[in-house]
């Protein structure tokens, strides 16, 4: 986030936003990169990457600003439900 002003979009796994709002900010500090994170310019999207497009709607997934996916998250499944639904997924860090 040093290298640019832009909204990251994070892709968080909860029961609701509430719940993927507080998991990610514990996630990052474990990773130690909280400190680092300009919260104000995260947005937070309820999902799961396991799921297919990505464990959103039909309308948000074909609205969703994003067609890269910059992942830290678990290996995805092999195959068609892989999530991503055509976007590119790319192993990264945060």
């Amino acid at each position: 986030m040093r290298d640019t002003t832009a909204t990251v979009y994070c892709l968080v796994r909860g029961e609701d936003h509430d719940a993927a709002l507080a998991r990610l900010p514990a996630n990052m500090e474990w990773y130690g990169v909280w400190e680092a994170v300009d919260a104000d310019r995260l947005a937070i999207e309820v999902g799961d990457l396991a799921e297919e497009r990505l464990g959103l709607s039909e309308e948000r997934f074909e609205n969703y600003p994003l067609r890269r996916v910059l992942r830290t998250g678990r290996p995805l499944p092999p195959g068609p439900r892989s999530g991503t639904g055509g976007l590119t997924a790319r192993r990264g860090r945060t």
